[in-house]
């Protein structure tokens, strides 16, 4: 095993326990403040829920590309992802927490997909499957659908 691949594997691993163990926090913390989502006929689950877990798992992305940024300098768009990020997350808890009404909710996602693909890499999403402006608007849609498809 390279020292390259072993950095990489413990980086990883100390990735997923930071996420495990700050998701198991704030779990707790999200079920003592009552922040739960009550299950109804559009849910997956049953029982009440708690609302933000991926909160947890955002800041330790977002502390780790920051750490990277810094240390191997900042790659294609991260000025731009960051801030991104943080402020989908934003409205995602504003949504969870007062209940936004879906159209200006839905214009901040389509703003911030169009942050989003200013930050991608030069070149098409599709490898070149697609025309170029196809190309753009499917990774534009498919983003805005995985947005909503995955609420923090």
């Amino acid at each position: 095993m390279t020292p390259a691949l072993l950095t990489q594997l413990a980086s990883s691993a100390a990735v997923f326990l930071a996420s495990a163990a700050l998701v198991r926090l704030l779990l707790a913390w999200l079920r003592k403040q009552a922040i739960l989502d009550l299950p109804n006929e559009r849910s997956s689950h049953s029982i009440p829920t708690p609302r933000g877990g991926g909160l947890a798992v955002m800041a330790v992305i977002l502390s780790v590309w920051t750490v990277m940024a810094l240390r191997e300098g900042a790659p294609h768009g991260l000025a731009i992802v960051i801030p991104a990020c943080l402020a989908l997350m934003g409205v995602s808890w504003l949504d969870d927490r007062k209940g936004l009404s879906p159209l200006p909710r839905l214009l901040v996602q389509v703003g911030l997909v169009g942050a989003g693909l200013l930050a991608l890499p030069p070149g098409p999403v599709f490898q070149g499957l697609l025309p170029g402006w196809l190309d753009l608007a499917a990774t534009a849609f498919l983003w805005l659908w995985f947005v909503n498809l995955f609420n923090f």
